[in-house]
């Protein structure tokens, strides 16, 4: 790949960043877009978690075209097989995630860390594995870990690592 176009796809990058910023979706940086980040949609107050990576182009076709068409070199930049991604809104997409091409989730969705989800996922429910399959629906999981849900209380300075740390770490010990 070329140097430009190794700089577009980091300034395509930058501004999706800055762009989905402003909807509430947050976007660890360690989360790989992929070389066509214009085919991803997000929609407002989700979450991807680190090391997420998302697929929108299928490289693999080359080899079939390289044997069937064994006099001409198919370059990879002249053909593709592409798929949009659309994330639905208030959705989680857990750690080290693969979301591949055509794929759709749907709003209120949680994603388990390192699923790889292809094809449509219905709003409303919890996804994990590899492949992804449905869980439960988002109200079961809510009965299970609402008593494990921990509110910090706005005294608390989020952004002070020591004084958010000192308040989780007296409420773990006040739960044993």
């Amino acid at each position: 790949m070329n140097i430009l176009l190794r700089l577009k796809i980091k300034y395509d990058h930058y501004k999706i960043r800055n762009m989905l910023k402003k909807k509430g979706v947050i976007l660890y940086n360690s989360v790989n877009l992929g070389g066509e980040p214009y085919l991803i949609s997000i929609g407002k107050n989700t979450l991807i978690a680190p090391n997420v990576t998302f697929i929108n182009h299928d490289e693999s076709k080359r080899v079939a075209q390289n044997i069937r068409n064994s006099d001409v070199y198919y370059n990879s930049y002249k053909t593709g097989m592409f798929g949009k991604i659309t994330i639905g809104e208030n959705c989680f997409i857990g750690y080290e995630s693969l979301i591949l091409p055509n794929t759709k989730i749907g709003n209120n969705v949680i994603v388990g860390a390192r699923s790889v989800v292809k094809g449509n996922l219905e709003s409303g429910f919890v996804y994990a594995g590899s492949p992804v399959k449905k869980i439960c629906s988002i109200d079961e999981y809510y009965e299970k870990i609402k008593d494990k849900i921990v509110l910090i209380p706005d005294s608390v300075n989020k952004s002070n690592y020591f004084e958010l740390k000192q308040y989780i770490l007296n409420i773990m010990d006040m739960a044993n």
